[in-house]
């Protein structure tokens, strides 16, 4: 399979996980003062997704977790990078 081949077949997935409100493909540039001693090797393969639900943040990961299974089942690595929850109302 081709690259866009891939990345569709990925973004089918994602499009019927009825959670995910945006999802978008990303490239990542790092820079720093020394050298570094290796080439992050996922800069140009990053899939960013976003998950609306008003349930705890263990049922998100819960279901983020199941997605990342499924596209696993599919032949894809997809590995977490970075998990972010934005807290919207204080209790």
């Amino acid at each position: 399979m081709s690259d866009i081949e891939d990345i569709q077949e990925i973004a089918n997935l994602l499009v019927k996980r009825e959670k995910i409100e945006v999802s978008g493909l990303g490239t990542m540039l790092t820079s720093c003062s020394i050298t570094s001693k290796f080439t992050f090797p996922y800069s140009e393969n990053i899939v960013v997704v976003e998950v609306a639900s008003e349930k705890s943040h263990q049922s998100v990961k819960k279901y983020c977790d199941q997605t990342q299974r499924d596209i696993n089942r599919k032949g894809f690595v997809l590995s977490n990078l970075l998990s972010l929850s934005i807290l919207d109302v204080l209790k």
